[in-house]
């Protein structure tokens, strides 16, 4: 059992990885949720003064990652190792379980082929089935489309490492396999995915650098957003993972800098910039300005899946070239041209209303639903923001549909005792026009009779009849008597 054999937290020396071109090659698919909050060190090696937890927490969402006893939290070495599983998971078609060899593995990653690469691996794989995290109002499920009050999940569930020799390739043998966690696995397979370039993502050399890109490339969008800005303490801390030790505005910008500086030289970043925060004073911001993508392919050929995924069939190798990406098959769904005008009118470019409303329609109905009821100074933004997160009903939304829902039944209760009073005056009316039929002789007898049935049921009352006879409450205690032994019957006909 894996309890049973005990290693140092980092028993090997950083792995040599040897230079690498730097060309984008989108082949790879990112799992939405762990990117958006992290759950790496941003260390190559573990440390043993590093806490097992780590919290963080943006509005009422928390994301607590907790590391395996023995061996830790992964560390920016086992995050690429989740990459590549990612990218060999996605060329396989999102499987219950997915083949390969670690020789396979360790060449996608550029380590060297030898003993401490093995050995790295091992410990990768330790370390991701290890890890487990706990999501407050922060997962979203993809096929319950809303995010998880409270949702303990896991990375890897299960894995089989062969310890020899791996086949060749060439072979076609896979002897290792791992099986996602159920809740990352749903949501691959529903696809709540997106592009990675895993290319560009491993020939970045600081972690940092990694982690921002994740982050980063996963709030640039599809839609190729040119600007991107975030509260700069929020940013730092809880989707970027620095230690809080550095809580200066000028010791964050200083850990920052080696990673903006590689993802400025390497093309991803045009710019990076720093400005006060006009609705919060005393705080800053940091400002990214995206360098143009030097590679781009159609939009739903890196993030729609063909339909057949979904039903688990395999998908085709993915595109290597922007040229046989434009010839792969593609399914697309037509957008409703009257939810883009929505969108739209609510302040959403063209464009990224198309997409959202072919990707999300149910989505951004729902949000659309909720909008005139939330606090924005930007309704575009808040609303691409919210069907792409998956925001829960705001409050004011809440309440207002629960006063309606109060009005609504107070009518409902209105017109029953109208509805209820009519069909009384009718049927009042239909036995005054019989009453007047009867002789007078018959209508004296009837009111005899009844007057003394009414003495047998209610002595007082009967009294009371035979001072006031022609009093209001004389006439309606006698009418039901009246009416049954009268012997009529309302008819609604």
């Amino acid at each position: 059992m894996l309890a049973q054999e005990t290693l140092p937290l980092d028993p090997t020396p950083e792995v040599r990885r040897p230079a690498r071109p730097l060309r984008p090659s989108p082949t790879g698919r990112e799992e939405l949720n762990l990117a958006e909050f992290p759950f790496a060190l941003l260390t190559r090696k573990g440390m043993k003064d590093v806490p097992l937890t780590r919290e963080f927490h943006v509005g009422d969402r928390s994301w607590i990652v907790r590391g395996d006893p023995l061996y830790g939290l992964p560390t920016s070495t086992d995050a690429e190792v989740y990459v590549v599983l990612m990218q060999v998971t996605y060329e396989q078609g999102f499987p219950d379980r997915v083949g390969f060899t670690r020789y396979d593995l360790i060449r996608r990653l550029g380590w060297d082929q030898h003993g401490e690469s093995y050995h790295r691996l091992r410990l990768a794989f330790r370390r991701l089935y290890g890890v487990r995290i706990t999501a407050i109002n922060a997962f979203y499920n993809a096929n319950n489309r809303r995010r998880e009050r409270e949702q303990a999940i896991s990375i890897i569930a299960d894995y089989d490492l062969v310890h020899g020799e791996d086949a060749d390739p060439e072979d076609g043998g896979f002897p290792t396999w791992i099986s996602w966690s159920p809740e990352l696995h749903r949501n691959m397979r529903a696809r709540w995915i997106k592009p990675l370039d895993v290319e560009y993502y491993l020939s970045l050399r600081n972690a940092t650098a990694q982690r921002v890109y994740r982050y980063l490339d996963l709030r640039r969008g599809g839609d190729d957003k040119p600007v991107y800005q975030e509260e700069l303490r929020t940013y730092a801390f809880e989707r970027i993972g620095l230690s809080r030790t550095s809580a200066a505005p000028s010791q964050i910008k200083q850990k920052l800098e080696p990673a903006h500086r590689e993802l400025i030289e390497t093309g991803f970043l045009a710019e990076v910039a720093y400005a006060p925060m006009k609705t919060e004073p005393g705080r800053e911001q940091v400002i990214y300005r995206f360098a143009p993508r030097r590679q781009r392919a159609s939009r739903h050929q890196l993030v729609l899946l063909d339909d057949k995924a979904s039903a688990g069939a395999p998908l085709p190798p993915p595109p290597v070239s922007p040229d046989a990406a434009t010839s792969a098959p593609v399914t697309i769904t037509v957008a409703s041209p009257e939810l883009i005008a929505a969108l739209t009118a609510c302040g959403v470019s063209r464009q990224t209303a198309a997409e959202l409303a072919s990707d999300q329609p149910d989505e951004c109905r729902r949000q659309l639903e909720f909008i005139s009821h939330r606090e924005a100074r930007d309704p575009g933004a808040l609303l691409v923001k919210a069907i792409r997160e998956g925001w829960s009903a705001p409050p004011r939304w809440t309440e207002t549909q629960a006063e309606e829902k109060r009005a609504e039944a107070a009518r409902r209760k209105a017109r029953t005792v109208e509805e209820k009073q009519q069909a009384a005056a009718v049927q009042e009316a239909a036995f005054d026009a019989f009453w007047a039929t009867l002789t007078s002789e018959r209508q004296e007898e009837l009111i005899a009779q009844s007057r003394a049935e009414l003495r047998r049921q209610n002595r007082m009352l009967a009294e009371f009849a035979a001072r006031h006879p022609e009093s209001p409450m004389c006439r309606e205690a006698l009418r039901p008597y009246l009416k049954a032994l009268s012997g009529w019957q309302y008819s609604a006909a």
